[in-house]
């Protein structure tokens, strides 16, 4: 059995990076986004989830009070905005804009992970636990690991907020800015991504246990701490009162969310999710699953019962994996950006094990086979994954092409618009608006939630969907929208289209009825124009008429 070099104890301030650091991270930042840039320069919809979010910041630019404009359902609203203020420093709405966004959020949060690995662990053990993880990031040609996703920035948020909690584990002194701020960022947190909630708790709780432990300003920590928390929440506070739609942010994102249909038991939809996800993933888990195996083997069982009882970081980076997955199967759906939340405790954990087992002095004259060991076993997992990837098209990075229907839809939205109108979609289908950039005319532009159906996304509470029913049918007598399409018949998520037609809801069936006319129908979509606008434009020959706007 391995015995333990008793001076290696000593914990070490790692934190500052050296030259040829600084050198090699921004090397691997650029070799990766040059491998990302199929996806970065593809402008077009890599997941519904990128045109639902670039419709909502289309639209706060006429209306920048989410809650009131827009309804994220689960998404928060920093996601929005972040693609708003990007409009503002010059950048268009459009898809390039969002895959750039998404590769930055990745490398950044890679460069946050590894500084805090730092603070902790050598180069050598820092080095071998981001490139674990940097190559899963690397080599995922994976659509749900690429593209825009409202889990990036909560993501993101994470890693900030991970490292300032290493940084005031690691150093006595610390400024009370950085416990404001600290608490300011886990507030931050479920404003991205509500999912992330929990994570943020955790974290919370974990910094409130360091400051107890502390002999030195535990008055000032817990102030600084309460002062975030006091900020986040008055700022939200004043924000919702002001604009008078606490009620719908009540609704919309706290009752709606913690109410939302879940079937299945979470360890069966893990496994699930698992075995469904990219073939990456499922070896990334596996070769620090082998990692962790390996690491009672190594160490005494003396000093493993330690860690596993008494050692805290340990034990918190444990149960920081445990709510990580609890995260991501809460809601029932087997999405694999879900797994973004697994990611980087993960990584903290293997980091973790792998600097107590160098640190043991018999290991030491091991080190070159060990890392090469490790490195072979991933290149050859990489290669195998590689391989079992291959014409997988699951796996693998694939286009959305509009059809010919949609292309036609898109002619008669621009014949009967001008940019400032708004456009409503019943049946999601949001393309329609980014691609003519036209606001979305309703908060809810799933229209799912109005909906007593299975389909994805149903609520199943007739309180709720009476609520966005009545919610949506005004948001189209005040917005007005030039437009209102129908797209239930070409949505593959509804089983019986007849079942979920607008027509199924007298209210809006008859403020459609009286307000518009049905001038086409496309393959089963239909599209109707407000009779004002239909007197003044006439009907439109589809033959005409080009698809694309700018904006």
């Amino acid at each position: 059995m391995i015995t333990k070099n008793k001076s290696s104890v000593k914990t070490k301030n790692y934190a500052g990076l050296s030259p040829q650091e600084y050198t090699t991270l921004v090397f691997f930042s650029i070799l990766y986004t040059i491998k990302k840039l199929p996806f970065i320069l593809y402008n077009g919809q890599i997941n519904p989830d990128e045109s639902q979010m670039l419709t909502q910041a289309i639209t706060l630019k006429f209306d920048p009070i989410f809650w009131r404009s827009v309804d994220g359902t689960t998404s928060g609203p920093i996601n929005s905005y972040i693609i708003l203020l990007l409009k503002y420093a010059g950048l268009p709405f459009n898809y390039l804009t969002l895959h750039a966004t998404a590769t930055g959020l990745v490398i950044f949060s890679l460069f946050i992970t590894y500084l805090t690995l730092r603070l902790f662990n050598t180069i050598k053990v820092s080095f071998l636990s981001i490139i674990i993880i940097y190559s899963f990031f690397f080599f995922t040609n994976h659509n749900d690991f690429n593209h825009y996703n409202s889990e990036l920035p909560s993501f993101f948020l994470i890693t900030l907020a991970i490292y300032i909690l290493a940084y005031t584990y690691h150093n006595k002194k610390i400024p009370i800015y950085l416990y404001i701020l600290f608490s300011i960022i886990c507030c931050l947190i479920p404003f991205a991504k509500l999912q992330g909630g929990p994570l943020a708790i955790l974290y919370l709780l974990y910094e409130f246990f360091i400051i107890l432990k502390r002999k030195l300003n535990k008055t000032a920590a817990i102030v600084g701490l309460g002062s975030g928390m006091v900020i986040v929440g008055g700022s939200l506070l004043a924000y919702l009162f002001y604009n008078n739609i606490i009620y719908d942010f009540y609704i919309m994102y706290i009752k709606t969310n913690l109410n939302h249909y879940n079937v299945g038991d979470p360890f069966s939809l893990f496994i699930k999710l698992i075995f469904k996800s990219s073939y990456d993933y499922l070896f990334f888990l596996i070769y620090n699953i082998i990692i962790w195996s390996t690491f009672p083997i190594v160490i005494s069982k003396k000093n493993y019962s330690y860690l596993i009882y008494k050692d805290n970081v340990f034990i918190f980076l444990s149960i920081n994996i445990v709510v990580s997955y609890i995260v991501v199967t809460r809601t029932g759906y087997t999405f694999e950006h879900y797994l973004f939340y697994t990611l980087f405790p993960i990584t903290l954990l293997t980091s973790h094990m792998l600097s107590h087992i160098f640190e043991y002095r018999d290991i030491k004259k091991y080190t070159f086979p060990i890392v090469s060991i490790m490195m072979t076993g991933l290149f050859i997992g990489l290669v195998t994954v590689h391989i079992l990837k291959y014409n997988r098209k699951n796996q693998n990075f694939k286009r959305f092409e509009l059809a010919q229907h949609e292309i036609n839809v898109i002619k008669l939205i621009n014949y009967y618009t001008k940019p400032t109108d708004c456009l409503v979609v019943w049946g999601w289908n949001l393309t329609y608006h980014t691609l003519t950039g036209l606001r979305q005319g309703t908060r809810e532009n799933h229209s799912i939630r109005c909906m007593t159906t299975n389909s994805l996304g149903a609520i199943h509470d007739p309180y709720l969907i009476e609520y966005y029913c009545h919610q949506y049918v005004n948001d189209i007598k005040r917005n007005r929208p030039a437009v209102f399409i129908d797209e239930v018949k070409m949505n593959s998520i509804f089983k019986d289209p007849n079942l979920v037609a607008h027509q199924t809801i007298p209210d809006l069936r008859n403020t459609i009825m009286t307000n518009y006319t049905l001038i086409d129908q496309q393959a089963g979509v239909l599209v109707y124009v407000r009779k004002d606008i239909l007197k003044i434009r006439g009907k439109l020959n589809l033959g005409l008429q080009k698809y694309g706007r700018n904006f």
